[in-house]
């Protein structure tokens, strides 16, 4: 049993640490860039969303079959993937396609995306920490696509309000890496004693 739960932390830790990167460095070439044009923010985002959707859906492999569980995580992993094919394929349609489909992309993809993490939090709320960072990271890609969809259109303010959720998620994400395996270590430390 103890075997069992040491893997699923080790999954999550492995998740959040691998969406992290992710988020670092797509927060940094976004901060570092002076083209903040929909075109870019397309790129940024529909590479990022392509490779949180390979995370996600790689973590839904090793998920249990559970009518809370695996479902939700893969049709998580493909809103991704979706909303990152969508996103390439704008910024590859030009100026004016980009200009239209920045907006509608990347708002619906973060809406439904973070909702679908929100929901798994919720159905799992009752379990450790990974859970509840799940419910924080669903908000803040909810909060994400709902600003960039109610705030009037801006290219630059959209790009940068992404890269600033990028940043945040990052750092979160890095926390609730280490939080799993403190979580871990204080469980297991009680039993190893109790033992002896």
């Amino acid at each position: 049993m103890e075997l069992a739960a040491q893997r699923v932390a080790d999954r999550f830790r492995r998740t959040f640490l691998i969406r992290a990167a992710v988020c670092i460095v797509v927060a940094a070439v976004i901060t570092f860039s002076a083209d903040h044009t929909p075109g870019f923010g397309l790129v940024a985002f529909g590479v990022f969303a392509l490779v949180v959707a390979a995370v996600v859906l790689t973590s839904a492999a090793g998920t249990t079959r559970t009518r809370s569980g695996r479902g939700i995580v893969l049709a998580q992993g493909l809103v991704w993937a979706l909303g990152g094919v969508l996103a390439l394929v704008a910024a590859a349609g030009g100026t004016a396609t980009a200009s239209t489909a920045l907006v509608p992309v990347l708002g619906s993809t973060s809406v439904a995306a973070g909702a679908l993490e929100l929901v798994v939090g919720l159905l799992r709320s009752e379990r450790p920490a990974p859970h509840r960072d799940r419910i924080a990271a669903g908000a803040a890609t909810v909060l994400l696509g709902l600003i960039v969809t109610v705030v009037p259109y801006d290219p630059v303010f959209v790009v940068g309000l992404f890269g600033a959720y990028a940043a945040i998620l990052g750092v979160f994400l890095v926390i609730a890496a280490l939080s799993v395996r403190s979580e871990t270590n204080q469980h297991s430390e009680p039993r190893k004693v109790s033992q002896s």
